[in-house]
Parts: C-alpha cells; sequence; structure tokens
C-alpha cells in the first residue's frame, strides 16, 4: 500500500458510512458505473493503457470487458438487486417494516477484508459492489500484481465521493503475510477467492469470531445439444470463450457436443474454427500471455496435433478430443470440444468436476431445458444460462450457490405482537 493502514479510521469512515441513505449510495454507485462505461472518462483511459498488461489481455479485449463489468451498474438495476436481496433496501438505514408481522434492520459488517483472485476484474468489481452496497468498511487485497484495477475504482469513488472512499482501502500483502494475517484476526468479515488450497490455508487464521466467506475453484462448461448444433451456437460460444481470453471462471473451458445432429461434433469443431473463432478474435485479439502460459499452450497443441485434431488461429486454438473423458486443460483462448452421445455419458464425463462446477452455457431447444437441468442439479453447478450469456451473470446471481451479499450481512428482527399480552 501506498500509507500503512489506519484501521481506526477505517472504522470510523464505516461508521459513517452506516449513517447514510441507502438511495444514495445506488446513486453514487450508479454514477461511477456511468464513468466507467464513458470511453472519454480520464480514468477508463488509464485503466485500457494499464490494465492489459496486468491482466494479459488486449485493449480490445478490456475494453470489451469494461461494458460488461460495469453495464448493470445503473441506479435501477442496482435498487432492484436490493429489493432481491432484502425484500425493502430500506432495512439496510434503520429498523423498517418487513412483512406485516415483523420489522427488521439488515447490518453489514463493520471492517470486511476481501481476499481477491485476479482471473479477470470482473470478480473485483462485483465484490466492491457488493461490499458498498452492505456499507461496509472495506480493506481490499488486490492479487499479486494487479493492483491498479482496484486503485483506479477506489479513485472514482473517491473524486465522486471522499467520504465514501475513506471506507476503501486496496493493498497487496503480498510479502507480508503476517500483516495479512493479523488483519483476518481482527476482522468482523473475511471474503476470501481462490483455489481451494488457498481457501484452507486462510481459513484457520480468522480470529474466532470472525465470518468467513470462502470461494474456492470454479471451472465452467457449454454444452450443445444435437438440435442447437449450428453456426449461431458456435458464435454465442466464441463470445463467451473469448471474453477475458478464457481465463475467467465463467469462462468455458471446453464445450460437449451432443451426437445425432445434422452437424457432427467434429463438424462443430470445424466450424468454429474455420468461420466462427477467426472473425471472433478480429473483433477480440489475444493479450499478451502471462508466464507460463504459451509454453503449456504450444506443448497442448503439439499433443493434438500429433492425434491430427488439432484446429488453430495465431492466438486462439479449438480442440477436437473424442476421449469420453474430463479434459485436462484450463489454457487461455483454447477450446476444446467433446462428443457425447447420451446423457449418462455426459454425467460421467463431468464427474471429474462435479464439486467445483459453477456455470454451464447451454445450447438447446426449449423442450430440452428441463431435461438438461435436471441432469445437472447434483453436480454443484449454480448457474445454468444460454449461450451467449456465460460471462453476462446477473447482479444478484448466486455465486458457487450462495448470495454474496447476503452471505456477509446480519439480520436482526423485530416480531410485533398481533394482540396485548393476557395477564390471568
Amino acid at each position: 500500500m501506498a500509507a500503512p493502514l489506519n484501521l481506526q479510521k477505517l472504522k470510523r469512515a464505516s461508521d459513517q458510512l452506516k449513517r447514510r441513505e441507502i438511495r444514495d449510495i445506488v446513486k453514487l454507485v450508479a454514477q461511477v458505473g456511468q464513468r466507467w462505461r464513458n470511453p472519454s472518462d480520464p480514468i477508463r483511459a488509464i485503466a485500457l493503457e494499464s490494465l492489459p498488461r496486468e491482466f494479459g489481455l488486449s485493449p480490445q479485449g478490456l475494453d470489451w470487458g469494461l461494458e460488461l463489468i460495469f453495464g448493470d451498474w445503473t441506479e435501477d438495476q442496482i435498487w432492484d438487486l436490493l429489493i432481491d436481496q432484502v425484500g425493502n433496501p430500506h432495512l439496510l438505514d434503520r429498523f423498517a417494516d418487513r412483512d406485516e408481522l415483523t420489522r427488521a434492520h439488515v447490518r453489514g459488517p463493520r471492517v470486511m477484508l476481501q481476499i481477491l483472485a485476479g482471473t479477470s476484474p470482473a470478480s473485483m468489481a462485483h465484490a466492491v459492489l457488493i461490499g458498498i452496497l452492505a456499507k461496509a468498511g472495506q480493506i481490499l487485497k488486490a492479487p499479486s500484481g494487479q493492483p491498479t484495477f482496484l486503485n483506479l475504482l477506489r479513485r472514482t469513488i473517491q473524486e465522486l465521493d471522499a467520504e465514501l472512499a475513506e471506507a476503501i482501502a486496496v493493498g497487496t500483502w503480498s510479502e507480508r503475510r503476517r500483516d495479512l494475517y493479523q488483519l483476518m484476526d481482527e476482522a468482523d468479515t473475511v471474503v476470501a477467492y481462490g483455489t481451494d488450497t488457498t481457501i484452507g490455508e486462510l481459513r484457520p487464521h480468522c480470529g474466532p469470531k470472525t465470518q468467513f466467506v470462502g470461494f474456492g475453484h470454479a471451472v465452467s462448461v457449454a454444452i450443445v445439444a444435437r438440435q442447437f448444433a449450428s453456426q449461431s451456437a458456435a458464435e454465442q460460444l466464441a463470445w463467451d470463450a473469448m471474453t477475458y481470453d478464457q481465463r475467467g471462471c465463467l469462462s468455458p473451458r471446453a464445450v460437449f457436443v451432443e451426437e445425432g445432429g445434422s452437424l457432427s461434433p467434429r463438424d462443430f469443431a470445424e466450424l468454429l474454427a474455420d468461420r466462427v473463432m477467426p472473425e471472433v478474435a478480429a473483433k477480440l485479439p489475444g493479450g499478451a500471455p502471462l508466464p507460463g502460459e504459451a509454453e503449456a499452450v504450444a506443448q497442448r497443441r503439439g499433443v493434438y496435433g500429433f492425434k491430427g485434431l488439432l484446429f488453430s488461429g495465431s492466438d486462439w486454438t479449438v480442440t477436437y478430443d473424442e476421449h469420453k473423458i474430463w479434459p485436462d486443460e484450463a489454457l487461455p483462448r483454447f477450446l476444446t470440444v467433446k462428443p457425447f452421445s447420451t446423457m449418462d455419458e455426459l454425467v460421467s464425463m463431468l464427474k471429474p468436476a462435479a464439486n467445483h462446477l459453477l456455470c454451464v452455457g447451454l445450447g438447446a431447444p426449449e423442450e430440452r431445458w428441463d431435461e438438461f437441468c435436471t441432469m445437472l442439479a447434483p453436480s454443484s453447478v449454480s448457474r445454468i444460462c444460454p449461450l451467449g450469456v456465460m460471462q453476462c451473470p446477473p447482479l444478484n446471481w448466486e455465486n458457487d450457490g450462495r448470495s454474496p451479499f447476503r452471505s456477509i450481512v446480519r439480520w436482526c428482527r423485530v416480531e410485533t405482537p398481533l394482540a396485548p399480552a393476557v395477564v390471568v
């Protein structure tokens, strides 16, 4: 951090934030979103200059990502989010009617430490939004080497509302783990994103009264029913995969294509490579690979090239793999097409990832959605959506099956009597 964290100052800022009306806070957040959507805004210009290097994205890829991230940061959509989460948003301001018989007050933590992952700026932005709406004092632990986005987001808030910005602190603590663990012990709530190993290592460092909310390893895939295998489905899939260069937790690692349609799974792979990926890649060119990625992609290309199942461009790869197993690849702009013939076969291929499955992009006719959703329900999947919108989750989506907002707030419920008590 540029300066040592003053925890007492952050607590005072958090207390002040809790006195403010939620409607005013929502308006402020909408103004932040408006600025980040504005191509001529100076902070967005800085972001487009500096963030591609940190996230391994091209300027065009980052520009597209920012549109997706902040497109929902409007007053109406944020207010609807709060209605969905608590019913009456004014419960965040004071005791208010929850229903005919109860009143309630909802409070966010005084100090919340958020340990964020660096897969894409989307997850960081959503975490900050949730913290602001909960009126929490936030300590944001930026991923190593990726502090700029959070600092620019805080700077935007500071330019619009210096008081609210005082309730947000950004740091990395990359070489000062002891300081991070001390903060975990002192925070009211710790929210952590990362691998299962990281979540397991962090949890024991929380204080006895600290609430810990962990979001571990997650993968996403796409499924295409035989009736849906087409160029349109391939185009929708390509945008899902190329957004954030396929590094996000909502990026499809592979696409499972059902056999028996007018377009075979292998033909679908060739269509994807011959007609679709080049067009999408021209609009969303790849960024500079992060350390180790180029070597890993070259190695896997060699394996599939030897088998004659490789279709690739300069900065993207499509492979066809007919083996009925879970794909090993988790590489940027590297999409594996796998065939399946029955639901049991698909379940078997998905089984190794069943406990980590986050999102499934589904291309299927309406009459078959129940069939696929029922098949997926026993897994950990928390979001099933049409192809083409995998990277556009609604603000109120349940990440890993849980509401990030409801996971960090506490309710105080007041039950009013129906009639005066009877004394015998």
